[in-house]
């Protein structure tokens, strides 16, 4: 409903086939949905939530992007840090994206950031093709 009541549109590219990876479907469920709900915490007055996933190479991909309003650049480093937050004060503990990186690298993957302010933001998290998938 939340997606609904900030009007923001949310498009999605998923193939009908893809080869499986290793990971923990609860574990990786908090990844996207809390890169989900960040994601809608920066669009308050709508816009657009873009998936996608597809393979890269020996990876399957997930992009996850937001027309909201960005990241300024001297914060950028900052966001996976523990206790590192840009919500205001009470919003937020700032363990969301520590946490989030910690488990995508725990399923030897990777997850990095891109933000302009002003244009939104997108992480893109690399998990590595299960072995004969």
């Amino acid at each position: 409903t939340r997606v609904l009541e900030q009007r923001v549109n949310v498009t999605s590219r998923i193939p009908d086939h893809l080869p499986k990876v290793r990971a923990d479907h609860d574990q990786m469920t908090q990844v996207v949905l809390n890169l989900i709900l960040n994601a809608l915490h920066a669009m308050p007055n709508g816009g657009t939530l873009r998936l996608n996933l597809d393979i890269a190479g020996p990876y399957a991909r997930l992009a996850i992007a937001d027309t909201g309003g960005g990241i300024p650049p001297e914060q950028l480093a900052q966001i996976f840090e523990p206790f590192f937050t840009t919500k205001p004060t009470g919003e937020g503990t700032g363990l969301g994206l520590s946490i989030v990186k910690r488990i995508v690298e725990d399923h030897q993957g990777s997850i990095a950031v891109e933000s302009n302010p002003g244009e939104g933001t997108v992480f893109t998290i690399m998990l590595p093709i299960a072995p004969g998938a």
